[in-house]
């Protein structure tokens, strides 16, 4: 399980070394570059971030470029867990699509448009970067776990679809234990 300034943090390092990437990788990049080199001038201040808390350049930098933002009682909670929402919403601000066009409608039975992300859930979902949790279940307030960061990561940056069969045909032909892992997973290591 990760915190968010653990999650921010890894994104940045991780999208630094795929420079070459997608436009919009290398412009989030950039972004914060400029960012990290400038002192805020807007600094967004929460309650539970005192000024010589370790992360909080950090915080502070990605909270201006409004990628990440904290809670309505003006805190931000950075040794919460991340749930699968806030991370959805985290990764479309990162990569610049907040508006991307939406051409699947999603139904689930755990969560509805009245979800303060359900906008970003549907546009990590229509993007390919994230996965419901089943055919009927996406589990919004459950804490994001490795193989689910991984997979949202690559599935940023590689911007190839490939189809489960591919992947499948792939992968039994690269690993000796292809059966141990785990079906939703296939697509992405498949990449």
């Amino acid at each position: 399980m990760f915190n968010i300034v653990n999650i921010f943090d890894n994104l940045l390092k991780y999208i630094k070394k795929e420079l070459s990437m997608k436009k919009t990788i290398k412009n989030v990049i950039l972004c914060c570059l400029v960012l990290g080199s400038m002192q805020s001038a807007f600094a967004v201040e929460y309650s539970d971030i005192p000024l010589d808390y370790w992360a909080y350049n950090q915080i502070s930098k990605a909270s201006d470029a409004e990628l990440i933002s904290g809670y309505q009682d003006g805190s931000f909670r950075p040794q919460k867990l991340v749930t699968r929402a806030e991370y959805a919403a985290t990764v479309v601000n990162a990569i610049g699509q907040q508006n991307a066009k939406v051409d699947t409608t999603y139904t689930f039975e755990d969560i509805n448009n009245t979800h303060w992300a359900w906008g970003y859930i549907i546009r990590a979902l229509n993007l390919d970067i994230i996965k419901p949790a089943s055919e009927n279940y996406f589990y919004p307030d459950d804490y994001v776990t490795r193989q689910e960061m991984i997979t949202f990561l690559v599935n940023i940056l590689k911007s190839e679809h490939i189809t489960k069969k591919e992947a499948i045909l792939a992968l039994q032909n690269a690993y000796l234990d292809f059966d141990d892992i785990p079906d939703w997973f296939k697509v992405t290591a498949g990449k």
